[in-house]
């Protein structure tokens, strides 16, 4: 039996699985240096967080087809993109 969940709430934890992974990534990358306990899990946050989302608004832009969710989608696709942008960019603007 699959969950009942109303659709502003699959939004609203959609858009948390964006927010929390970007804001736990830029913690780490301004505040977090070698050797602290904190040390990777912004990283490891964009990877294993987003997909969630993913689903999320996959499932709920299937029931409404609302732009909300396909923005929510992209979203949420940048966010787990965000640390390869990041080392792109990096890697652009520094060199090898």
């Amino acid at each position: 039996m699959p969950l009942k969940w109303s659709v502003p709430v699959v939004r609203k934890i959609s858009a948390g699985t964006f927010i929390l992974p970007i804001l736990l990534f830029a913690i780490e990358i301004l505040f977090v240096r070698d050797g602290h306990w904190f040390h990777f899990y912004g990283l490891l946050s964009t990877v294993f967080i987003p997909p969630f989302g993913i689903v999320l608004s996959i499932r709920s832009y299937g029931i409404t087809d609302s732009a909300k969710d396909l923005l929510l989608i992209a979203c949420n696709v940048l966010a787990l993109c965000s640390y390869f942008i990041y080392t792109f960019l990096g890697y652009l603007m520094l060199g090898p």
